[in-house]
């Protein structure tokens, strides 16, 4: 076959297919995705009233959000020191809690370990062995899978666990100095859903003096990446930690992989110069280290997929400066942002991926600061791959209030979300002729941060920031903010996790239920049927959110010959379902009942009634359809319904093409049987052009308008909706502008047909 011939079954079968977005239903471990997250649908959380939910916890650790038994209802997972507590909905209502024996737990997250298709909860203390739990939830209550030490001899003052595969995870352990150990150590253990399968008894250690006071740091937000790094087919685990003193002071990355039975490391990168090192301090908590750091963040930051990922991660300069700084998968350095100045303040957050630049296809990475001095915040942005003057953008605002300093020694995570559609021009420093860009937004414990204006060619010349603007206001302040779909409306909240109070504060919006379009009966049950006749009807249901809908009818409802045609698959709102019954019994006002629902309210039918007749003789299947528009109405034979208003149903072809479809068993809706039509039209034209020698690329173009000319012909028929016609015309479009440019460019355009 000749490229031209498989370019155009392609071309055909792409306009069968429909692409969708979603919010984020789950938040199972900390920095998941590169802390970027879905579209948030925020549009409507803006400048609106807002209803809060609280409980009162004591806990340092993000909440998650996940469905824990398979339910379809997201649980709401919090680790309060010592006891998991679990909440359901926006009311926060309690489902069970789970105390474990450690006085304080120090990291969680939600990974399958067994396989078993059952999330589990999967926690380490920062004492006692570093206790590992792991738990499940039955939908009544917690039940504990497994426990067992993490480390050997020893009680670390803080820990990360992360898993990348079924029974394959690892627990990182900092041991500080003491009197009697003069070694600062990191280990790391790898274990599985039953017991700890490897250990590296040293992974990092740094000898001092007994004078000398140091410690080995995590960042404040604890992160650790999974990813193939270096291109071996394998997911390594990468984590970042900090030395506060000696010759080797600064950040040290580790990527490290566990084989199941074996734990090795495979590279560490030290960034020991102009790193800002305290000149006095106690412990990792008292002096703010994990804020001097962030995680590392790995990905394809070059965009060349030939030498493995990049990683970036953020770092403080001096005492009220910071910078972000990338390295190749071989360790060597890559770039520093800004590549001048430094970005003024104490960094304050994770760094996170991000859409900023205009040309990069969301392949930025950020991180934000605070200035005390000058009371601003400053968020620092960078990349590798854009064709602006610079990599690096600043954009700054005073905030709305300030975080407290006890505060900023937990969790003011950001993540980059899509929540505002507002397009900005990036004119100044860019080498594209007025672009724009439609920036992501970050959540935070301010609330919702935008970019409201970049900067200029100037003032990237001199430094001077573009604007930031809070779009929605954190209304909980000394908070971690967490968007998610925990109910699964399509839409997201906001979780604020305080020192005291976990809150849940919920915009007031509600998901809408499926409805009804139209309906059709084949033969209209404005007269009697035949007895034995076939039945064939059609449902559209739509849903007003752009839920997933399905439907199912009953013929004979509740009498001993009832005919159920079951539950159709989920699809796209607006599809017309078909089911075919037989008429076998004689009736006075049977009843012939329509159901629907949606995704999110699958337990929650809407209805629809109508009354029939069945005798010896009347109407047969063809002798009569009527088209109802729900719930006012009932028609007379091949009219058409809304409201009170009825018209005569002159279209034969979409009565005709609907027979067709229940009459071929395929039940597939008028939508998809005119693209199936159009699909068998345009190979058949195609097929015919080759038979009459007729060169390919004349050939695909002339099936190209063809089907341009039946998607019009299906849109004025309403046989496909605007969406779909959009959407399969600009493909057209683009195909044919294709064939014609090879065509006049020099490329082949005989040729007898396909090869």
């Amino acid at each position: 076959m000749s490229r031209y011939g498989l370019s155009a079954i392609i071309f055909l079968i792409l306009i069968m297919c429909v692409c969708a977005t979603s919010t984020d239903t789950n938040y199972t471990s900390t920095g998941q995705n590169n802390f970027m997250l879905s579209e948030t649908n925020l549009n409507h959380f803006t400048g609106v009233a807002y209803d809060s939910y609280t409980k009162s916890i004591s806990s340092v650790n993000m909440p998650y959000v996940a469905d824990l038994n398979n339910d379809s209802l997201n649980e709401i997972i919090v680790m309060d020191f010592s006891t998991v507590r679990l909440y359901r909905n926006k009311t926060l209502s309690i489902l069970d809690s789970y105390s474990l024996p450690a006085t304080s737990y120090d990291d969680m997250i939600i990974y399958d370990i067994d396989g078993d298709g059952i999330l589990e909860i999967i926690t380490s203390a920062s004492s006692t062995n570093a206790q590992i739990h792991i738990l499940n939830y039955n939908g009544t209550s917690f039940f504990e899978k497994a426990t067992f030490n993490g480390t050997q001899g020893y009680s670390p003052t803080k820990t990360m666990i992360q898993c990348k595969s079924k029974n394959n995870c690892i627990l990182v352990a900092g041991l500080p100095k003491t009197s009697s150990n003069t070694y600062d150590k990191t280990y790391i253990y790898g274990f599985n859903s039953t017991s700890v399968t490897s250990v590296i008894s040293t992974l990092y250690s740094w000898s001092l003096g007994s004078t000398d006071n140091s410690d080995l740091c995590f960042p404040a937000v604890k992160s650790i990446d999974v990813k193939d790094y270096d291109n071996d087919g394998n997911n390594e685990y990468i984590f970042s930690t900090f030395l506060t003193r000696g010759s080797t002071g600064g950040v040290h990355i580790f990527y490290v992989d566990n084989n199941g039975t074996g734990v090795n490391t495979e590279k560490m990168i030290s960034i020991t110069s102009g790193v800002y090192l305290p000149s006095s301090y106690s412990n990792c908590l008292s002096y703010n280290i994990g804020s001097l750091f962030t995680n590392p963040l790995v990905d394809n930051w070059d965009g060349s997929t030939s030498n493995g990922l990049e990683t970036a991660i953020g770092y403080m300069t001096s005492s009220s400066t910071f910078k972000i700084s990338t390295f190749y998968s071989g360790g060597t350095t890559l770039d520093s942002h800004p590549s001048v100045y430094t970005a003024d303040g104490q960094i304050v957050s994770n760094i996170a991926k991000a859409c900023i630049f205009s040309d990069t296809n969301c392949n930025d990475f950020c991180v934000l600061g605070h200035s005390t001095t000058s009371n601003t915040l400053d968020l620092l942005c960078g990349t590798q791959t854009t064709g602006e003057w610079y990599d690096s953008r600043e954009f700054s605002m005073i905030p709305p209030y300030n975080l407290t300093a006890n505060y900023m020694i937990y969790r003011n995570m950001i993540h980059s979300i899509q929540a505002i559609s507002d397009t900005l021009p990036v004119t100044p420093g860019s080498v594209t002729a007025s672009p724009v860009m439609n920036p992501s937004e970050f959540s935070s414990s301010y609330g919702i941060i935008e970019i409201n204006e970049y900067q200029s060619l100037i003032d990237q010349i001199t430094g001077t920031p573009g604007k930031l603007i809070v779009g929605f206001q954190n209304p909980r302040q000394n908070a971690s903010v967490l968007m998610s779909d925990v109910e699964k409306s399509g839409r997201d909240d906001m979780l604020a996790m305080t020192l005291t109070n976990i809150w849940y504060i919920d915009d007031r919006y509600s998901n809408s239920q499926a409805g009804f379009g139209t309906i059709t009966i084949n033969p209209t049950t404005a007269s009697t049927w035949k007895i034995n006749t076939s039945v064939g009807v059609t449902v559209e249901v739509t849903d007003t959110d752009s839920d997933s809908v399905r439907a199912k009818a009953i013929l004979y409802f509740g009498d001993a010959n009832q005919q159920d045609s079951g539950w159709s698959v989920y699809s796209a709102s607006g599809t017309t379902f078909s089911f075919m019954f037989t008429a076998n019994e004689t009736i006075n006002n049977g009843k012939l009942i329509f159901y629907v629902n949606d995704n999110k309210h699958n337990d929650s039918n809407a209805t629809y009634t109508k009354s029939f007749s069945v005798g010896l003789e009347g109407l047969s299947y063809g002798e009569g359809t009527e088209t109802i528009g729900v719930n006012i109405t009932t028609p007379s034979l091949n009219q058409t319904c809304f409201g009170n208003v009825c018209v005569a149903n002159n279209n034969t072809i979409l009565t005709g093409t609907q027979q067709l479809d229940i009459g071929l068993g395929l039940n597939i809706g008028k939508t998809a049987m005119w693209l199936l039509f159009m699909l068998i039209l345009g190979i058949g034209v195609f097929i015919a052009c080759l038979s009459e020698n007729v060169s390919s690329g004349i050939a695909f173009t002339v099936v190209g308008f063809i089907e341009i000319i039946m998607l019009l012909l299906g849109f004025f028929l309403t046989m496909i909706g605007w969406g779909v016609l959009i959407t399969v015309i600009i493909v057209c479009l683009a195909i044919i502008s294709m064939q014609i440019r090879h065509f006049f460019t020099g490329g082949k355009s005989g040729g007898s047909g396909a090869s």
